[in-house]
């Protein structure tokens, strides 16, 4: 029996909503194209998260309360 194939992710892309229900399914529809997703509910949580790791992308929303 053979062990099953895992890919490695395609990126690892920051997703950043204010909209508990738009982060998840930013969160669900990028994973499931493969990406690694880190999702964060502001502004100022994205940029932290930008300080301490690196993304291949960046998916937001362009109404981010606070910036």
């Amino acid at each position: 029996m053979q062990a099953p194939v895992v890919n490695p992710p395609k990126g690892h892309v920051l997703a950043v909503d204010d909209c508990a229900a738009m982060l998840q399914i930013m969160r669900a529809s990028l994973e499931s194209f493969g990406y690694s997703v880190e999702a964060v509910d502001s502004g100022w949580a994205a940029l932290e998260a930008a300080r301490h790791a690196s993304f291949d992308a960046i998916v937001l929303d362009v109404e981010m309360p606070g910036l």
